[in-house]
């Protein structure tokens, strides 16, 4: 992968010759692997399956925008400040050294996770009732994170984390037409060693991972003539607490507990209610049922970087509307 830049402005190394000289720059990145997979499956019996699985992923890398800096000393303060940041996010030092000038990552690695995972695959009651569960360890070698440095937001290669989690799925047929669908999952992912660049400390969570989540969907089919039948479905969708990295703060390890924003967690209910024929569906649905505000990521003023300027995303509020299809096939 290649990538090729080029800038005018008052804010590139040229300084104020950026108005009128372009400044250049370039990145290049390649990798190559491959991705094994490996499974092994013993059925017990006709209601009952174990199996295990050990699969490797693969992400490729890629290349950053150019972050101007220039040293202690040069006329345009705003590169300097940006030497500065670099120096107080690798260096972990409150002054800016004027002997030295380092570079921002201009590229990033390909990282890989290592899976494996242990379930089980059960139905009882005559198949009315289906249970599945796993529990699953993932190694993650030079993962790539986002982060941020002088307002320019770059992607890095931080320390290896370890990712361990549980999962089971439930499923009942309850009669009279109705099923229970239910779901829940918990993760514990937390990074192996200190990395200087990312800003995170060794046993710290990955950012915008909840420990728990969940769902849980009651599901109504009632059949009123030959080809027609009213279905209704309500859901609720539960994800726990979790902390992010905000957009535009140099994070460094000196500063991450006090920069992190914690996001509490948060429930949402769904509803749809409507006629299903062979050929044509009509669909009553309300989303966020309860109109719910949902803080979901962080958004500070790049240059505002207090808690009085700290935009957050919201989930949608609740949305109500009608679907309609046809189906034209036989």
């Amino acid at each position: 992968m290649d990538q090729s830049n080029v800038e005018f402005g008052v804010f590139t190394v040229y300084e104020a010759q950026g108005n009128t000289v372009p400044y250049y720059s370039s990145a290049a990145q390649k990798a190559s692997g491959t991705d094994p997979k490996f499974d092994l499956s013993w059925k017990v019996n006709e209601d009952v399956m174990l199996y295990a699985t050990a699969s490797k992923g693969f992400r490729m890398g890629g290349a950053n925008q150019p972050i101007p800096v220039a040293a202690v000393g040069n006329p345009n303060s705003v590169l300097v400040a940006n030497e500065c940041a670099l120096q107080g996010k690798l260096l972990g030092t409150a002054s800016c050294n004027p002997n030295i000038l380092l570079q921002a990552p201009s590229t990033f690695s390909s990282d890989s996770v290592w899976n494996e995972e242990i379930g089980e695959k059960a139905t009882f009651l005559d198949r009315r009732l289906e249970l599945n569960t796993s529990v699953y360890h993932e190694s993650w070698n030079n993962p790539q994170i986002a982060t941020s440095l002088a307002g320019f937001g770059i992607s890095v290669n931080g320390a290896d984390a370890t990712i361990w989690g549980a999962e089971s799925e439930l499923r009942a047929l309850l009669g009279a037409g109705f099923e229970l669908s239910a779901n829940i999952g918990y993760t514990h992912a937390t990074f192996n060693g200190d990395s200087a660049i990312t800003g995170f400390d060794s046993g710290m969570n990955i950012p915008d991972t909840p420990k728990v989540t969940g769902a849980l969907v009651l599901l109504s089919r009632q059949r009123v003539a030959s080809d027609l039948e009213l279905v209704g479905l309500i859901e609720y969708d539960y994800v726990g607490s979790r902390t992010d990295a905000p957009y535009g703060t140099t994070i460094t390890l000196a500063n991450v507990d006090s920069s992190l924003i914690h996001l509490p967690d948060y429930g949402l209910f769904g509803l749809r209610y409507g006629v299903h024929s062979d050929h044509w569906n009509v669909t009553a649905f309300a989303t966020n049922l309860f109109n719910k505000e949902t803080l979901l990521d962080p958004q500070p003023q790049i240059n505002l970087q207090t808690a009085a300027f700290t935009r957050y995303t919201i989930d949608q509020p609740r949305t109500a509307g009608i679907d309609i299809s046809y189906h034209f096939g036989r």
